[in-house]
């Protein structure tokens, strides 16, 4: 039985013949080099990739194997693509949460998933939660608190001079290892330009 990926066919060009745009090293480096830029932004990433993948698909690519010439196998161009796809949607979420696409990340809501998970984490490692062993088994409910005095705020959505969002104040009843607890909490930005944002929670 013969492997078609290294036998090289009768039909199959020389390598000198071969023009440039149609061999793997120079079509991958292309493709690799926008797979690169995609990480530092999608949308600049298209620049290098969409000629890539013309190149890749508008016919065949040879390749060397053992000195013979090959053609690239269609299977590994459709793996390419797979792996791409993540890679760019994995990207584009990252950098649609820091704002890179010109988007505007926001803050979680008070009683979003996000917002409780880190409320938990923040209430069981703060010195007093570490201090009292004090640990959230549930969140009961979740909202902007009613008693923003008590971040010396008058507002429980807390906003710069222009305008913009700065501090959610909440507060949650919540179930812990210790009994029923309202707990209030702010969640603030750290840099909103990376979608970095903190909690801090006072029990």
């Amino acid at each position: 039985m013969t492997n078609p990926d290294s036998v090289t066919a009768p039909t199959l060009p020389e390598w000198a013949a071969i023009p440039a745009y149609r061999k793997l090293w120079l079509v991958g480096s292309i493709n690799a080099l926008g797979v690169a830029v995609a990480f530092l932004n999608v949308l600049a990433s298209l620049v290098f990739l969409l000629p890539g993948l013309i190149l890749l698909w508008m016919g065949p690519v040879y390749k060397r194997k053992k000195g013979a010439v090959v053609v690239h196998r269609v299977r590994d161009k459709i793996t390419f693509c797979i792996i791409l796809v993540i890679a760019l949607g994995w990207n584009l979420m990252r950098q649609g949460a820091g704002g890179e696409l010109g988007m505007t990340a926001s803050l979680p809501a008070c009683e979003s998933r996000t917002a409780q998970s880190h409320l938990k984490e923040a209430v069981k490692n703060s010195p007093a939660g570490r201090r009292m062993k004090l640990e959230i088994q549930e969140v009961v409910s979740a909202s902007l608190t009613k008693n923003s005095w008590a971040w010396n705020s008058a507002e429980a959505v807390v906003k710069d001079q222009n305008g913009q969002v700065v501090s959610h104040l909440c507060e949650a009843e919540t179930i812990t290892n210790a009994g029923k607890r309202t707990v209030l909490y702010s969640i603030s930005w750290v840099d909103q330009t990376k979608g970095r944002w903190y909690i801090e929670a006072r029990f």
